[in-house]
């Protein structure tokens, strides 16, 4: 019988198997589709080492090909479900669009195997080597992977649902957008995976090594990262909202963005990972590692953090409403700048003290305060007093007939702006309109929050640039600018409406007004003395601000504050305000009763012309009410040296009784 004429185009094996009578080619290399082999054929697979094998579309239902040898075998859209391969030998075996549903692969031999769109669901590939193998968009839904080698595998778009991985090795796999939800990945290797955009909604990581894999973008609502090692992991933009990460190892990952409301972070490690613009709304992490962590702008309301280590941690513009802390948690050398407080349990950690809160002492406020300056700036309108802005104006500028036709809808602000004025951007309508933009603005962590979560951006209309950082006092030298927002938000030179923030300044005040009184309370018990004056400054300031936007009769009182207990006492924490203001009453009664000639100066019982300093030594003696025989009023002029006489010492009593005052207070304190 001749022999079969096919030779390996790659080596020198030959087929030495006889040829089918009046053909070129043996059974396993004549090209015909839907071939259907009987027993004692494939025990040639079995006992012979055949290349090549031709099996396309062939119908392979419940063969027993156990151990068959299928080295780079063509079996493309063949039928082999429920067939037994058990320890068969598919290296670089062409199974694209097979159908393998519930066949027997274990310990079976894959590796460069192509098997992309092949139809695996349920099948068995415990302890199986597919290496390097191409399965992808292969239905795998239900599959048992159990410690399979799937090193460097190509897992695209694959349906892996349901699917048993665990202890799998999938070292470098490429899982991007596979479907991975509900399936079974305990202890499994998936260090250097790519995941991105893969579906693992409820998928179960417990113990998993993901050291270096891709998971930008998502989604692990509800999976079980329990212990799992997710060391310098890419994380941006998942959503992990649900997840449970209890002790799980997340040093370096990169987890900016990252949707965690409600996640378990139990004695997780965090050590230098970067949380920035994460929203962790509800997250657990008692227990767990944070030091060194980035968490700017990210959304903590709700979060718990009792027991947790944050040393070193910045948490710039974060929002920490309603977040639990406990005398537990370390703050040691915590960034807490333009930080939301509102509600929080800050206090309750003594390390807070040790936190930085204010850029600058004596500088810096609170980021709701800030807010609210924003959005409280005051203007009156003169319609009912056209008669009184006429007066004034004729008698400063003699203004004509046309000038005051200019005048008739002029308005003045009652509290003069001294810096330029900040508008805020509501982030969600941002994000409604363009999430390019938000996102763009979120990553930059361009976002604060206000008293009620609700996210905001600072924008400089006359730049056209974002306040970058809106803590510090010369915000106006910190600009950015974000590409196509100008063109997004303005119209005719004017911010759109609906972009604007529609808050009131009254709950920015109210907000600002408890955590300073926090603050303060916080660092008279801690003993920081410098730093709770400063507060108490900021938070009657705050209280003034908020009786002002009351409005009604609380205006009286925030006017009383500003005129008397901020400018001349510095509300009872800074006497150089009383000493200042005490300095200037002196030298302009002493310019008075110079100007006005009211001072005679009697030596040896001749008059004598003071001079200056003797205007100012008699302004000195009025004000402190001592009196000197050799200087007295001149009443030769009337009645109007002594009302100053009067004035200046009434003035003098209440400023020496508002600096034993500040004196007392601060004593006390």
């Amino acid at each position: 019988m001749p022999k079969c004429n096919y030779k390996k185009p790659t080596s020198d094996w030959k087929c030495s198997l006889e040829a089918l009578t009046g053909e070129d080619y043996c059974y396993w290399h004549k090209e015909d589709v839907k071939k259907k082999p009987n027993e004692v054929q494939i025990r040639d697979l079995k006992e012979k080492i055949i290349y090549d094998v031709y099996l396309q579309e062939a119908n392979l239902k419940y063969a027993n090909l156990q151990k068959a040898k299928l080295i780079e075998a063509n079996l493309s859209r063949a039928n082999l479900k429920y067939a037994n391969l058990f320890e068969a030998n598919l290296c670089i075996a062409n199974l694209q669009g097979a159908k393998l549903s519930s066949a027997n692969l274990q310990k079976a031999t894959l590796s460069w195997a192509n098997l992309q769109d092949a139809e695996l669901s349920c099948a068995k590939f415990e302890k199986s080597d597919l290496r390097e193998a191409n399965l992808k968009k292969a239905k795998m839904g239900g599959a048992n992977l159990q410690e399979v080698f799937l090193y460097r595998a190509n897992l695209q778009e694959t349906d892996l649902a349901i699917a048993q991985l665990q202890k799998a090795n999938l070292n470098e796999a490429k899982l991007q957008g596979a479907d991975l939800r509900n399936s079974n990945l305990q202890d499994a290797d998936l260090s250097g995976a790519k995941l991105h955009k893969a579906i693992l909604f409820g998928t179960n990581f417990q113990s998993a090594d993901l050291n270096g894999a891709d998971l930008q973008g998502v989604n692990l609502r509800n999976a079980n990262l329990k212990d799992a090692i997710l060391i310098e992991a890419n994380l941006h933009e998942s959503d992990l909202e649900g997840a449970d990460l209890e002790r799980a190892n997340l040093e370096k990952a990169n987890l900016q963005g990252a949707s965690l409301i409600n996640a378990n972070f139990q004695g997780a490690k965090l050590f230098n990972a970067n949380l920035s613009a994460a929203d962790l709304s509800m997250t657990d992490f008692r227990g767990a590692d944070l030091c060194n962590v980035s968490l700017n702008t990210a959304n903590l309301q709700w979060a718990n953090l009792q027991d947790a280590k944050l040393i070193g941690t910045t948490l710039v513009g974060a929002n920490l409403e309603s977040t639990r802390f406990d005398s537990q948690t370390t703050l040691d050398g915590a960034i807490l700048i333009g930080a939301n407080l509102f509600h929080s349990y800050f206090d309750e950690s003594k390390s807070f003290r040790n936190a930085t809160f204010f850029q600058k002492i004596e500088h810096d406020k609170e980021i709701n305060e800030i807010m609210g300056d924003a959005l409280n700036i005051h203007f009156i309108q003169f319609e009912r007093f056209k008669q009184y802005t006429s007066k004034i104006f004729s008698i400063l500028f003699f203004y004509n007939s046309k000038v005051r036709e200019k005048m008739q809808h002029f308005s003045i602000p009652l509290r003069f702006p001294t810096r330029k004025r900040p508008y805020l951007l509501d982030f969600k309508a941002l994000l409604a309109e363009s999430p390019r933009i938000a996102e763009d603005i979120r990553h930059n962590e361009y976002i604060r929050y206000t008293s009620n979560s609700h996210g905001i951006v600072f924008f400089d209309k006359k730049s056209g640039c974002i306040i970058k950082n809106p803590e510090k006092g010369r915000w106006f030298k910190d600009l950015t600018r974000v590409e196509g927002l100008t063109d997004m938000i303005l119209e005719g030179g004017e911010i759109k409406s609906k972009y604007l923030y529609d808050g009131s300044s009254f709950s920015f005040y109210e907000a600002s007004y408890e955590i300073y009184n926090n603050l303060y309370n916080f660092y008279i018990a801690n003993g920081h003395l410098d730093q709770a004056a400063y507060v108490h400054y900021r938070r009657e300031e705050a209280h003034r601000k908020l009786r002002w936007v009351k409005g009604g009769n609380s205006r009286l009182r925030s006017i009383f504050d500003l005129l008397y207990m901020r400018s001349l006492a510095g509300y009872g924490d800074k006497i150089s305000h009383s000493i200042a203001s005490s300095s200037i009453i002196v030298m302009v009664f002493a310019f008075l009763f110079k100007f006005s000639k009211g001072v005679t100066k009697n030596v040896n019982g001749l008059p004598v012309t003071p001079d200056w300093l003797d205007h100012i030594y008699y302004s000195i003696i009025t004000f402190l009410t001592v009196g000197d025989s050799n200087i007295q009023p001149n009443l030769a002029i009337g009645h109007l040296p002594q009302i100053l006489v009067a004035t200046e010492s009434g003035l003098g009593v209440m400023m020496i009784a508002l600096i034993i005052f500040v004196i007392t207070y601060q004593v006390s304190r």
